[in-house]
């Protein structure tokens, strides 16, 4: 006997009648199959477009304030007098925003995914939130955004070797070395930096490493930060790398990984990293151990490896 269709509707009271009468254990393959459907965003599961929705709406009614460096969402949610009126939260860094709209994304996910004794699908709006930050551009506006001196880099104090506190006119390439070496001696100051700087951070790496190495702009980057060319007798290699300056507990998810993996291919490179100060998730590590060839994950514990090994005395 063929299996049924899963309606083609957003209506609540339609999909209860069709989820009432069949065993949702029997459709896993084909939600999974539109979740992963990197093609056609509209083509999502019902609960999917509600948090798509709710995310949406979030992030386009949002104020980006240039000045300040902040993006201000607005939500009945956070109103203090429980009145139901829009109340304002500033976020003035991505990672805040980030778990703030996954939060309200997986709410909305929860509130009309199929139950059976709890969610029958997974409730992950990760990849949704993704696809809204980067519709709205929010990564460009964090990383345009002029930080100050102090917050640019980590303070001189942190940076300066023992008996070298007293240099003040220092060239990029002295930063560099500065910086690299107070890594390698404490790596748990790469979250104090910058992120544009922690791409800068990550260029220099590479080009330690023996590659020539091109930075991005901060805005339509592509999905790529670094661009990393080696050449050799037998031939040329391009490696796309996206950098991630994660918090310790906000791991790098399947979908950037996905993600890297499209430009990789559409680009024609040869190979893709992402280096982040985080980790991964066991879906992403998952999704990369079956292209060992294409792609690389390098975690915090490699960027602390890389420092030590490329600073210089």
């Amino acid at each position: 006997m063929s299996k049924p269709e899963i309606p083609s509707t957003d209506s609540v009271e339609e999909l209860a009648r069709f989820w009432d009468t069949h065993d949702a254990t029997d459709f896993e393959d084909e939600v999974e199959e539109v979740r992963n459907s990197t093609d056609d965003q509209d083509a999502l599961a019902p609960w999917e477009c509600d948090a798509r929705d709710r995310i949406r709406g979030l992030l386009f009614n949002a104020e980006l304030d240039h000045d300040e460096g902040t993006v201000t969402l607005f939500s009945e949610d956070w109103d203090p007098r429980g009145k139901g009126e829009m109340y304002p939260r500033a976020f003035s860094n991505l990672d805040d925003l980030r778990d703030v709209l996954i939060e309200f994304g997986d709410e909305a996910m929860g509130g009309s995914v199929p139950w059976e004794n709890g969610p029958v699908f997974s409730i992950d709006s990760e990849h949704l939130v993704e696809a809204a930050l980067e519709e709205r551009e929010i990564e460009q506006f964090f990383n345009s955004v002029v930080p100050d001196d102090a917050d640019l880099l980590v303070s001189l104090d942190d940076l300066c070797l023992p008996g070298r506190a007293d240099q003040i006119r220092l060239t990029f390439e002295e930063v560099n070395d500065l910086l690299i070496a107070a890594l390698a001696q404490e790596p748990s100051l790469m979250y104090k930096v910058h992120p544009r700087r922690f791409e800068e951070l990550v260029a220099e790496l590479f080009k330690r490493m023996g590659y020539e190495v091109t930075l991005t702009p901060t805005s339509h980057d592509g999905g790529r930060d670094v661009l990393a060319v080696r050449r050799d007798d037998v031939g040329t290699v391009l490696t796309l790398v996206e950098c991630k300056r994660f918090r310790p507990d906000r791991k790098v998810g399947v979908a950037l990984v996905r993600s890297l993996y499209g430009v990789v291919t559409s680009e024609r490179a040869s190979h893709g990293v992402i280096a982040t100060t985080s980790s991964f998730t066991r879906n992403a590590k998952a999704f990369q151990q079956n292209l060992n060839y294409q792609l690389s994950l390098r975690d915090f514990n490699d960027l602390a490896k890389w420092c030590h090994r490329h600073h210089r005395p």
